[in-house]
């Protein structure tokens, strides 16, 4: 290719491009690398914090109260797989912390690849040796960072599946205290509608002996048989009448 058409080419400018290109691409790497993971690994130690702390609370609770959690086959079943569920998100967290995939660096042996590219490049005597060597670069670092985000994805797919079974776990420990308590509150609620009848009924009976006065009740009136009494002041009914004189304390009777 001759120095004219060679000239008609913006190297400069895409040189210029190229270096954008791994600015970006450079940031991208170290975000996945160092602050993703770092941010992973602290939720991992979190959701292990977690499930250490509910499998001791499951732990104290059967030790302290077994005969409750053996009351009923709901209360078995629901604590038996809480404490699995916890067991089950310790284990997967322990498995996620790792990266089990890794992170990949940029060189594949080391930086000093990059050097002796441009080394080869010179000594063939190939002109544009810095946008051939940004080629590389760019490519090196699109190639980590394509494998460090899978690696990122995959340690995010199982911590989420660990913070899912946390919470089933959570929900569960609560189904077992309802079952648990479901019972008793029945009975209670029994034994309360058989306790206040009773006290009912002995108020109401206070209330009607305090109302009654301690006396003995009147006979009342006596009805039919009573002889028609009459006074001066009464007009007498019958045609005869009887009268009383003190002059000669005679009786006379008087027809009318």
């Amino acid at each position: 290719m001759s120095e004219g058409q060679e000239s008609d080419f913006d190297y400069e400018g895409y040189a210029k491009a190229l270096e954008r290109s791994l600015a970006l691409a450079e940031k991208d790497y170290w975000t996945q690398y160092v602050d993703i993971n770092r941010h992973q690994v602290n939720v991992s130690k979190t959701y292990l914090w977690v499930a250490a702390a509910l499998l001791g609370a499951y732990a104290a609770a059967i030790g302290k109260y077994p005969a409750y959690f053996l009351a009923n086959g709901c209360s078995v079943l629901f604590s038996l797989v809480a404490i699995l569920s916890a067991v089950v998100a310790f284990g997967i967290c322990l498995y996620a912390m790792p990266a089990r995939r890794g992170y990949k660096a940029i060189p594949d042996v080391s930086w000093g690849e990059f050097p002796a590219l441009a080394n080869d490049h010179l000594r063939r005597k190939e002109k544009n040796i810095y946008v051939r060597t940004l080629t590389a670069l760019n490519d090196k670092v699109d190639k980590a960072n394509h494998h460090n985000v899978a690696t990122n994805q995959s340690r995010a797919s199982l911590l989420r599946v660990t913070s899912w079974v946390l919470i089933a776990s959570f929900v569960l420990a609560l189904l077992t205290g309802i079952s648990i308590s479901v019972p008793f509150l029945i009975k209670a609620i029994k034994a309360m509608e058989v306790v206040m009848p009773e006290e009912t009924q002995n108020q109401s009976q206070g209330q009607s002996s305090e109302s009654v006065p301690d006396v003995p009740a009147p006979a009342g009136p006596i009805y039919g048989g009573n002889p028609d009494l009459a006074t001066h002041s009464v007009e007498p009914t019958r045609t005869g009448t009887i009268r009383i004189t003190e002059s000669d304390n005679s009786l006379s009777r008087e027809e009318k």
